[in-house]
């Protein structure tokens, strides 16, 4: 006995007696082997040291040519006790002899195989050695080899073949055959060179090679002798392999010392799995020889064959695809390199489907619905309507692009069908709407949210599609991500560059710019995008022209624009407007200007109304003058007018409308006589009036640089200029009175060393003027005309494209940082003088240059800057982008009617980023014309949606408005909030009872039972009455809460139940009758009900059950 590398080599049987053909048990305890040592052959067995040497046989034949079965429990062999050799098999010590074949002829060598259940042998029944095979009982003997002189089958480890030796070839000598387990495929693999036998002895454990004695023989005096025996093996692939070198060895048995079966551990799938299923197991090789394979099998339920899955994979996991609907089992094992085997491990069953939902359904005020029926398309093959706490289920087959679902219930009101993607099961919950809604367009299924019942009087909110509780809509509130900027300019024609940038109340943002060197041929290009981001095509309008240097863009209030531009035409510069009406189609190109001189930089206004106000500069020997002209939808523009008579113009001025649409311009007056000496004029025409004449606000005393202005909600206009060369340099402020008096300017700073500022004024008339030191400050005019003192704006490095005030008194800033990490930046000062952490709008990765910011009355701030090739280049692409910093509402008018039971409002929410740092807060006003009341609804920071409820029963009767409302934070102003299902109608109260009692008593016991009731809706339960029906098996004893009567049933009026009453209980006390009959089911039955309207029944009743014993006398039999 030795390795199976050769080495060790070792006697364990060297009694002088011939001791052949051996066979080691699995796990290598044990030889079996026979013996001439008492003169004939015996099978004998041994220890693997030697020791243990038994006789298994004894008589006076021949027994030989051993072989184990595989669990080690017994031993088949032959014998020619009866003559001729025969195949029998006995137990491992000998006893049990069972005779397994008696035909007249050979019947020997057997082995078995290696699930026990075969016996393959040797026989010459039909004249020649051909290999049979058998049941290990004997039964159904067949043929399979068909070769002359087949011998010595070996079964490989796992059972699918048999190797054997046979003369194939006619050769005389013995070559190495293999052949399935059933006879097919026999092919000879090896076959020895010369005078040569190769005598098959066994296989490698691991199956890979097989194990044959290679015998030389010579011929002397006319008989054969063998000269030498080796053991060798083969293998596919593998070519010949010797075990021994010695010369001497016959009958090699090769077996492994690993007898332990794998460990497996089967991952169970669900009751329910989708499809494909996936499977995995997990397996465990005790022994040393390792993890060969797994096989995997799997039936449907009620079947009795298995199918094989996989087949001696190595891998621990695969997906099953299956039939949506059918039950199946499952089962695995584990084989290692020893052919070791688990026991099958199972997995009694799980059903398939293709997809599922499941959820919670409840009503308006958050309570469950018990009963709802879920339908799907395709239908379910499984449906489980929602029990008492409000939970469904549903299992659906079928491959669509998607899943469709509704939900009804009797009493309540249709959601809509909603559509669900197959890429997974959905899990849902929603609350039906009540069967009186009286919101329209309550789930924003009907179409544009301001053309079916809801208003938006604050900033437009989204319809949206690829985000809804239920149905195919929700409405978005705010942002659903940062936004991205936009490359508006896309430029084709030439670098484009001076963009100008609004917004409209619907929601659109307008950008109009040049396309083109300002040296050459250029365009004018207009673009917009919708709240959604729905971009336009870029539309261009110009005259054929050498260069444009200057637009002006003002919108209305209904959508139409305004916009005006600086043109080159054969050397001559001219001023040109063109309008776009809301429906976005454009007039004609018309030039204002209509002089020969040299015109520059229009500026342009409007009452937001339709009428537009146009002033630009035009130069005439040596001299600029203002030239003014107005236009209405009918008349079209008047004849420009000189504004500035007798005055030479510095070519700074602005102009404003006032409320009344009085038209204000101001200039900066040059006196070109002595430096650094300039005066600022203002003129003013009232709506439907006459010009006055110019009017010096101040006069000259140093540079006054570009003077700002704003005009109050009063009419007051407000005027702030800086000296900025000479001293002091000093910032100054004025104001104009209704009455056309012009305030002496007074100094509101000494440190205004900036030659710009800005002013903006808020609706409560609060002023604000900035403006540069250094460092950048600002300061404030209160209402009653008090000024602050001039404080430092932390982070700001560059002058602002936005300084304004919104109608909150939130004062926005936006500017470009210029110091080590460009980048645009937006903060906003609250009302409490706080600043918001700057935000970065624009993380450039090109150099840029930003100038232009957009400040709607919704709150809307829009932005656009040019990337160029260079640093601080002026020109290359628009990009843009927007961001709400206003209020999102959503409003609808109802009357409440007097019969509507408990109303309630009730919507879904989430946030439309996840990640948002703080919970979102929707207020709810609720105004009857005389009141209002405001509601906080938080909406959790959850990928999921929430439900929410108000009581809106003080206003029954009433005619309310409702506004859902979402004020965008400026901290975090990309935040934003999706909106569903926002109903208007009756809500119930919910009341339910349990009974818990003892599962088996005997006759003449007591017994109690614990009841347990509750109001667990939010509204009050009138007129509460519980019942209890006892089985006529128990007698009432007493209950510690005594029942208001006894018969016909128990029956306590409990009153009214306050709404969220928790848990109440009391016990009744009874026993179980000494006539009742035994071995029955006594069932307690209580009950409760309420003079209320209440629409969830399920849980108003509830039952104990109790099994009524009998004792049995079973007589006592003693024996003496």
């Amino acid at each position: 006995m030795g390795n199976d590398d050769g080495s060790g080599q070792t006697a364990v049987a060297n009694s002088g007696n011939s001791e052949i053909q051996p066979h080691l048990n699995r796990g290598n305890t044990k030889i079996v082997y026979a013996t001439n040592s008492g003169g004939d052959y015996e099978i004998y067995t041994m220890n693997t040291d030697g020791t243990g040497q038994t006789a298994l046989t004894t008589n006076d034949t021949n027994d030989g040519n051993p072989s184990w079965s595989p669990d080690g429990s017994k031993i088949v062999f032959e014998t020619y006790r009866h003559g001729n050799a025969d195949i029998y098999v006995m137990n491992t010590n000998g006893t049990g002899q069972v005779r397994l074949t008696s035909d007249a002829d050979f019947d020997g060598m057997p082995t078995w195989s290696p699930d026990g259940s075969k016996i393959a042998f040797v026989s010459r029944r039909t004249g020649g050695y051909r290999i049979y095979v058998m049941n290990a009982d004997g039964t159904g003997q067949t043929q399979l080899s068909n070769q002359p002189y087949s011998l010595r089958p070996q079964w490989s480890p796992d059972g699918s073949q048999i190797a054997y030796d046979a003369d194939g070839d006619g050769d005389g000598w013995q070559d190495l055959w293999r052949m399935n387990a059933d006879g097919s495929s026999q092919a000879m693999v090896y076959n020895p060179s010369g005078q040569t036998d190769a005598w098959a002895s066994s296989w490698s454990p691991d199956g890979k090679r097989i194990v044959y004695t290679l015998i030389s023989f010579i011929n002397y005096q006319g008989n054969w002798y063998w000269t030498y025996a080796y053991p060798d093996a083969w293998g596919s692939g593998l070519g010949t392999t010797r075990l021994s070198s010695n010369g001497l060895d016959w009958d090699a048995s090769w077996q492994t010392s690993d007898n332990s079966a794998p460990g497996l551990v089967f991952n169970s799938p669900p009751q329910y799995s989708r499809n494909p299923l996936a499977l995995s197991w997990t397996g465990t090789d005790f022994g040393s020889a390792g993890i060969k394979g797994y096989d995997v099998q799997y039936r449907t339920l009620g079947a009795t064959a298995w199918n094989d899955l996989m087949v001696g994979t190595t891998t621990t996991a695969t997906n099953f695809n299956g039939s949506a609907g059918q039950t199946y089992q499952f089962r695995v094992r584990a084989t290692d390199n020893a052919l070791n085997r688990s026991t099958w491990q199972y997995h009694f069953q799980t059903t398939i489907y293709n997809w599922a939902i499941a959820g919670n359904i409840y009503d308006n005020r958050g309570n469950p619905i018990s009963g709802a029926t879920t339908t799907t398309t395709p239908a379910s093959f499984e449906a489980h309507p929602s029990d008492f706490l409000g939970f469904f289920q549903n299992y659906v087959g079928g491959t669509p692009a998607t899943y469709s679902v509704n939900w009804l219930k009797n009493g309540y009101g249709n959601l809509p069908a909603t559509s669900f993607t197959p890429a997974q099961d959905a899990m849902v919950s929603m609350a039906l709407p009540p069967a009186d809604n009286i919101l329209l367009n309550w789930g924003f299924e009907d179409g544009q949210l301001d053309l079916s019942g809801w208003q938006m009087p604050g900033l437009p909110s989204e319809r949206i599609m690829t985000e809804q509780n239920t149905g195919s809509y929700s409405v978005l509130m705010g942002n659903n991500a940062e936004p991205e900027p936009i490359n508006v300019s896309s430029s084709s024609f030439a670098p484009s560059h001076s963009p100008s940038i609004v917004s409209t109340d619907d929601g659109k943002t307008h950008v109009v710019w040049i396309e083109g060197d300002v040296t050459g041929t250029c365009r004018i290009r207009y673009r917009n995008w919708t709240s959604e981001g729905l971009l336009s095509p870029i539309e261009s309008f110009s005259n054929e022209g050498e260069k444009c240097y200057y637009n002006s863009l003002v919108p209305n209030t209904d959508g139409s624009l305004h916009i005006s531009w600086l043109q080159t035409i054969s050397g001559i510069n001219h001023v040109y407007y063109i309008h776009r009406n809301s429906n976005g189609n454009w007039s004609s190109i018309e030039d204002v200007s209509l002089t020969a001189f040299t015109s520059s930089q229009p500026h342009l206004a409007s009452n937001g109304n339709g009428k537009a106000y146009l002033v630009w500069d035009d130069r005439e020997n040596n001299e600029d003058f203002l030239y003014f002209s107005e236009r209405d939808e009918i008349s079209g523009w008047s004849s420009p007018i000189n504004i500035s008579p007798g005055l030479t113009s510095r070519k700074t001025f602005l102009i404003a409308v006032d409320p009344f649409e009085g038209i204000h311009i101001f200039w900066r007056e040059m006196d070109n006589t002595k430096i650094y000496e300039d005066s600022i004029y203002a003129v003013y025409r009232p709506n439907m009036g006459a010009w006055t004449s110019p009017v010096q606000v101040v006069g000259p005393n140093g540079d006054k640089g570009i003077p700002a202005i704003d005009i109050d909600a009063t009419g007051i206009v407000h005027a702030v200029w800086a000296n900025t060369q000479g001293f002091p340099n000093d910032i100054y402020y004025s104001s104009r009175s209704l009455d056309g008096t012009w305030a002496t300017p007074i100094q509101i700073s000494t440190s205004g060393a900036s030659s710009d500022v800005r002013i903006t004024t808020s609706s409560s008339g609060k002023l604000y003027v900035l403006w540069q030191s250094g460092e950048f400050y600002y300061a404030t005019k209160s209402q009653s005309g008090t000024w602050g003192a001039a404080q430092a704006i932390p982070s700001i490095t560059a002058f602002p494209a936005l300084f304004q005030v919104d109608e909150s008194d939130n004062l926005h800033l936006a500017w470009q940082e210029v110091t080590t990490a460009p980048a645009i930046l937006y903060s906003v000062r609250k009302p409490n003088n706080e600043w918001a952490t700057p935000i970065k709008i624009y993380d450039p990765v090109d150099p840029f240059y930003f100038n232009r910011a957009y400040l709607s009355p919704l709150g809307m701030v829009n932005f656009a800057w040019v990337i160029g090739p260079e640093e601080w280049d002026s020109m290359g692409e628009i990009l843009s982008t927007s961001i709400s910093t206003g209020i999102y509402t959503l409003s609808q008018i109802v009357d409440i009617p007097v019969s509507m039971e408990n109303p309630t409002l009730s919507l879904f929410a989430k946030p439309a980023i996840n990640d948002s740092a703080q919970n979102i807060t929707l207020d709810i006003n609720v105004d009857n014309g005389l009141t209002n009341e405001i509601f906080f609804l938080n909406v959790p920071n959850s990928p999921t949606w929430s439900h929410n409820w108000i009581d809106l029963s003080q206003w029954q009767g009433e005619t309310v408005t409702i506004d859902v409302s979402y004020e965008l934070g400026f901290s975090a102003p990309f935040n934003g909030v999706y909106v569903d299902e926002i109903t208007l109608g009756s809500a119930f109260t919910d009341i339910g009872v349990q009974v818990e009692g003892p599962r088996e008593a005997q006759h003449g016991e007591e017994i109690t039972f614990n009841v347990i009731y509750e109001n667990s809706s939010s509204i009050v339960a009138e007129g509460v009455v519980l019942t209890a029906v006892l089985p006529p098996q128990l007698t009432f004893l007493n209950a510690s809460l005594p029942p208001t009567s006894q018969s016909p049933t128990l029956t306590w009026n409990i009153g009214d139940l306050p709404a969220n009453s928790g848990t109440q209980s009391f016990t009744i006390t009874a026993r179980v009758k000494n006539s009742a009959q035994g071995l029955s089911n006594a069932v307690t039955t209580v009950n409760i009900s309420t003079s209320s309207t209440e629409l969830e029944a399920l849980n108003n009743s509830d039952q104990s059950e109790l099994f009524v014993g009998a004792r049995l006398f079973i007589p006592l039999i003693t024996k003496n």
